[in-house]
């Protein structure tokens, strides 16, 4: 994703604001002072929300791109016989990926047991500049999981609510049906309707094209909001469970991976990932997987050359499915 010839590809500006803003935040830790009213008013009001604006620019955008880029998807394939096809090895594949991140995640963790020489009071500390994500996560997380209940949930009562609410996985389900209906009752009226959802998502991927465009300031804002309040001392205190962390997710993403694009898909491991570099700088500096689709998209058609319909079916489903590091961080 070069913007011009001659200048830097879109990758590197993210790398560069994620080592300014590191480095920046650093500095400003060691030999400031996270406590400095200035620091905290620039945390606060400056860098902190001009980070979080990024992101909830991406995530205005992600619902109806990920309504139109589904359900265009799934009218693309033309039949229902070849979604079933693709919908069950993507179904599989998400499963064994994600089984074998868990196991990784499991054996690692018990292996090590990073947390054992965590400080409680930096646990305290980073609870309290968490609190709100924590508390989300912790209140939405269902106490025992019921296949019913799952299953019930899938499916939204209405579906305006549920993407109003930010749930994802069933406006995919909503999405996923309004595609199959499309390719069930073909005529002159539904193709005009694909070709307006078609519209629609050209439309979200420009806009977030521009969007991403920001990706460098807002990361090195994040990164100094971190580096700045916490500084070395979270990142010593926590050295060996970040070692821990990274390194079962090295074995997931640097041998795990390449086995399952040689062995599954028959591609070089080398040009595959030489081809997804920047989604995978995008999602490392963003952590969020909704917010690095566009950019997957737009380097599975472009970089890797899959086909557009099966590119848009499967990585929309896997932004939400297939979080294979949430599953292996989790365990």
């Amino acid at each position: 994703m070069t913007s011009s010839r001659g200048r830097a590809p879109l990758y590197a500006w993210i790398l560069l604001g994620f080592l300014i803003g590191l480095g920046a935040g650093l500095y400003v830790n060691l030999y400031v002072g996270a406590e400095t009213p200035w620091v905290q008013s620039v945390t606060q009001n400056v860098t902190g929300p001009i980070g979080q604006i990024f992101l909830k620019l991406l995530f205005m955008l992600v619902i109806p791109l990920l309504f139109s880029a589904l359900a265009v998807g799934v009218a693309e394939m033309g039949d229902l016989s070849t979604l079933g096809r693709v919908g069950f090895k993507t179904l599989a594949f998400t499963i064994v990926l994600s089984a074998t991140a868990v196991l990784i995640g499991l054996v690692m963790v018990n292996a090590f047991r990073p947390g054992d020489g965590v400080d409680p009071a930096l646990a305290s500390a980073l609870l309290e500049q968490s609190r709100e994500a924590a508390g989300a996560i912790v209140g939405n997380a269902p106490k025992s999981i019921e296949a019913g209940q799952f299953f019930l949930a899938l499916i939204p009562s209405n579906v305006v609510t549920a993407a109003a609410e930010n749930q994802i996985l069933p406006v995919m389900v909503f999405a996923l049906f309004f595609g199959i209906g499309l390719v069930m009752a073909r005529s002159v009226a539904t193709d005009r309707l694909q070709e307006s959802l078609q519209g629609l998502f050209e439309v979200m991927m420009k806009l977030i094209n521009l969007v991403i465009k920001l990706a460098p300031i807002a990361i090195a804002c994040l990164m100094f909001n971190l580096a700045a309040l916490f500084g070395w001392d979270l990142l010593v205190r926590l050295a060996g469970y970040a070692a821990v962390a990274i390194g079962a997710m090295a074995i997931h993403m640097f041998i795990v991976y390449p086995l399952a694009v040689l062995v599954l898909a028959g591609r070089n491991p080398f040009k595959f990932f030489f081809g997804v570099r920047e989604p995978m700088l995008v999602a490392f500096t963003t952590a969020s997987s909704n917010a690095t689709l566009p950019v997957a998209l737009k380097a599975a058609e472009e970089q890797l050359n899959l086909p557009r319909r099966i590119a848009r079916f499967v990585l929309t489903v896997g932004a939400t499915a297939n979080q294979n590091g949430t599953a292996l961080f989790e365990g």
